[in-house]
């Protein structure tokens, strides 16, 4: 079993966090088993089992699509189990661009004659770790 921590020390004007992790690491440098604050990375498959209650999550993968909103921005981000759209307050990530964010999973209820369309999608609370694509495509 591999185990995982996290060390945290305060430099004025800084918080340093520092991890030492087994496992196999991708091109971000990111464990693919990596614990964070003693939370697991999600797969966004998933995610649709969170139920409609605000659930926070940890979330690694590729931005494949993008758009502007009038209050933000969205992109969605894909993992090997699925896509989910993130909603955030940054900039928008260039395409193909690797993220291990945080983030809280949200449901809208979306009822369509009598039918229940809702869709989840993650609010982005922070950004932890990126690496940009080759050939990465800024947004317009």
């Amino acid at each position: 079993m591999c185990r995982f921590q996290v060390l945290r020390r305060a430099v004025p004007g800084f918080l340093v966090i520092a991890a030492a992790a087994c496992g196999p690491v991708d091109s971000a440098g990111i464990s693919a088993n990596q614990l964070l604050n003693g939370a697991e990375v999600t797969e966004i498959q998933a995610i649709a089992q969170t139920g409609d209650r605000p659930t926070a999550v940890y979330l690694q993968g590729t931005v494949s699509d993008r758009a502007p909103l009038l209050s933000g921005h969205a992109y969605q981000l894909q993992d090997g189990s699925g896509r989910i759209w993130v909603i955030t307050t940054r900039e928008l990530p260039d395409l193909g661009e690797e993220r291990l964010i945080q983030g809280t999973v949200r449901y809208q209820s979306i009822p369509v004659s009598g039918q229940e369309l809702g869709e989840r999608f993650v609010e982005e609370t922070q950004v932890l770790q990126r690496s940009p694509a080759k050939n990465a495509r800024r947004a317009p």
